[in-house]
């Protein structure tokens, strides 16, 4: 199913405003930049439009830190095993790094290229959003089993006979399944919650070796320009082994990706057992 046919969802007080799918990942009614504003948006630390930069990743990092979401500051580059330092040539080529500084920049903040990347990647807004919708449908099935269990104790305490028997029994079990899909909404949460700290990592990964192929591409054009093609020899192979590095970082970002998934899923098949054995129990 092609993401550009999903429905809009729900009208519904638990769903987070950012599960629209169509908003998060194409953003037809947005203007051409996003981001852009200094304040960035309501989340702390928020670069807005030093997001792609220097500054912006530094301030980003330590915000994660601060606030004590440090799975998501160090489940990047490190816990997926990519290294993207090797084709950053920043500190050798000033071009390029400009060019890579440049071209990073666009992928957050120019529509278009953000809507690219994020086709491939994911887009960790949205994947927030449904940690957040899950987080309150949990709370909310909390309060209706606690409600109910309430409700059954007090109300109709003075109820004798096999009906109240019948009906307490029967409202037992049904609390029991409430409770149960509180837990399982929770473990959803958790997991999505992991989910985004994966998608945010292979994002940036991507983003940054992308961002530094182009930066390195546009070095060495230069230096084949100002050389007036004698650099060619020079630079041909330079190009075919940055683009062939580039292409094998980023198979294994996203092969890493799908196994990190894979083991959330792992974690989630007791869940799974659990809502089909409440479905085939019939009472």
């Amino acid at each position: 199913m092609s993401l550009l046919f999903d429905a809009e969802p729900p009208a519904n007080d638990l769903l987070n405003k950012n599960v629209n799918v169509r908003d998060q990942y194409f953003q037809e009614g947005n203007r051409s930049l996003s981001n852009v504003g200094l304040n960035g948006g309501t989340e702390p630390g928020d670069p807005g439009i030093y997001k792609g930069t220097l500054a912006g990743d530094a301030w980003e990092t330590v915000a994660k830190f601060k606030s004590g979401d440090v799975n998501s500051a160090c489940l990047g580059v490190v816990a997926l095993g990519i290294n993207v330092t090797g084709l950053a040539k920043g500190l050798t080529d000033p071009f390029a790094f400009g060019g890579a500084q440049i071209v990073k920049w666009m992928f957050e903040h120019l529509e278009p290229l953000r809507a690219v990347l994020e086709g491939l990647t994911g887009n960790p807004a949205i994947v927030k959003a449904y940690a957040a919708s899950w987080d309150a449908i949990s709370k909310e099935l909390e309060r209706v089993a606690t409600d109910w269990s309430s409700s059954v104790a007090q109300d109709i305490s003075t109820w004798r006979g096999q009906a109240g028997t019948s009906y307490r029994l029967h409202a037992g079990s049904l609390i029991d399944k409430v409770s149960f899909a509180a837990a399982a909404a929770a473990a959803m949460r958790e997991s999505m919650e992991v989910a985004e700290s994966i998608v945010d990592g292979v994002r940036s990964v991507v983003r940054d070796v992308l961002s530094n192929l182009i930066g390195a591409l546009i070095g060495y054009s230069l230096e084949v320009i100002a050389t007036g093609g004698a650099a060619t020899p020079y630079v041909a192979p330079k190009v075919m082994t940055d683009v062939a590095q580039a292409s094998a970082t980023l198979t294994k970002a996203l092969s890493n990706m799908k196994a990190a998934f894979k083991d959330v899923n792992t974690y989630l098949e007791p869940v799974v057992k659990g809502f089909a054995t409440a479905s085939d129990d019939k009472n």
